[in-house]
């Protein structure tokens, strides 16, 4: 029987990211000059957000479309 592994699912904010002010409000984000969105994994569910400065977030990782749900 067929078992979900992995769920990814996307967002749109509807406007742009201050990217600094949100690196540094998300704890544990990560942002680099090589790729242009901010990091952020969530533990519990163990999942990781992909924020970018245009408002659109994709995440990955999730198990169920409840665990997907949760913002980081």
């Amino acid at each position: 029987m067929p078992t979900i592994q992995n769920i990814v699912s996307t967002c749109y904010f509807c406007q742009e990211i201050n990217m600094k002010l949100l690196a540094i409000k998300l704890h544990g984000s990560v942002q680099t000059t090589k790729f242009s969105a901010i990091i952020s994994k969530l533990e519990q569910p163990k999942t990781t957000a992909l924020i970018f400065k245009t408002g659109k977030m994709v995440i990955a990782g999730a198990k169920s479309i409840i665990d997907a749900k949760r913002l980081p």
